[in-house]
């Protein structure tokens, strides 16, 4: 409770200015003033933890080289990361009405698909449920793969488990969960995800500035709730290492109020009827 204390009266300016610099200069991540009470409530457990009595402390710990452990707890802690099934129902609508049918129509015989940012996996398993789904109803014999990435190792762990406990099971429709999920735990009310779609993920921990460009080559990469925690110049370096690993007709897609043209200009967006996305300019 202490802690709690202490941190609102280090609100001051230059407090969170000293943090904000810092988020910027160890991890290019940009966050705002308006964000100041977001995301200083969602460091203070982390702070805690550490015994980091002030904002400006955790700022010289991001700065110090060691512990390097703490710059991805940050990121971790700070980074938002969408722990509902199917939460993302405008990239779903596109994947269902234009993605896979274009694939399918056009006689491709295995995709590739780049999951960014999958947190604890329920959005990555959304995604291969959905991928399943409707290459069955569409009637197309296409071999899925989905690579899906997050910065933590805690994170990466949880989602290759595919385990998850009733209270993390918000959003996922019945018929899913009866089709997909297997009790594994009945006193504990846990669930795994089925052999057969786990069989169409790999789950990987990805440091984005680092290792984007070295992704392989995919047909589709899906980066929600990403592109908003860089600055401007690391976001365009990403959006090009994008660009590095999509095939030369390949797709790009990101959440709505993410823009991409203003930071790379090599790619132009696509209003289709299903949704906005991009392709690379050709």
């Amino acid at each position: 409770m202490q802690m709690a204390s202490n941190l609102d009266n280090e609100f001051s300016s230059d407090e969170y200015q000293a943090l904000q610099l810092a988020l910027q200069d160890s991890l290019g991540v940009v966050v705002g003033e308006d964000g100041r009470e977001l995301i200083t409530g969602k460091l203070q457990p982390l702070m805690v933890r550490e015994r980091l009595n002030r904002l400006s402390d955790l700022a010289k710990a991001l700065r110090q080289e060691s512990p390097e452990t703490i710059r991805s707890d940050v990121l971790e802690a700070i980074t938002t990361h969408n722990t509902q099934w199917f939460g993302y129902p405008e990239i779903n609508r596109l994947i269902n009405n234009y993605i896979l049918p274009s694939l399918i129509e056009k006689q491709h015989t295995g995709c590739r698909f780049w999951l960014v940012g999958c947190g604890q996996g329920q959005s990555a398993y959304s995604l291969a449920m959905l991928l399943d789904d409707a290459r069955q109803q569409l009637g197309g014999e296409i071999d899925i793969e989905i690579v899906a990435t997050d910065t933590s190792d805690k994170l990466i762990e949880k989602a290759k488990s595919g385990v998850y406990d009733n209270t993390e099971l918000e959003g996922l429709p019945q018929s899913r969960h009866r089709r997909y999920l297997i009790a594994v735990d009945n006193a504990q009310q846990q669930w795994r995800v089925s052999d057969a779609l786990r069989d169409m993920l790999q789950f990987k921990v990805v440091d984005l500035l680092q290792d984007a460009a070295t992704m392989g080559h995919f047909d589709v990469i899906i980066s929600p709730d990403v592109l908003m925690y860089f600055s401007v110049p690391l976001r365009s370096q990403l959006l090009c290492d994008f660009a590095v690993s999509l095939d030369s007709a390949g797709i790009l897609v990101v959440n709505h109020n993410e823009p991409v043209i203003p930071f790379c200009d090599r790619f132009d967006m696509v209003d289709h009827e299903a949704g906005r996305f991009y392709r690379q300019v050709k």
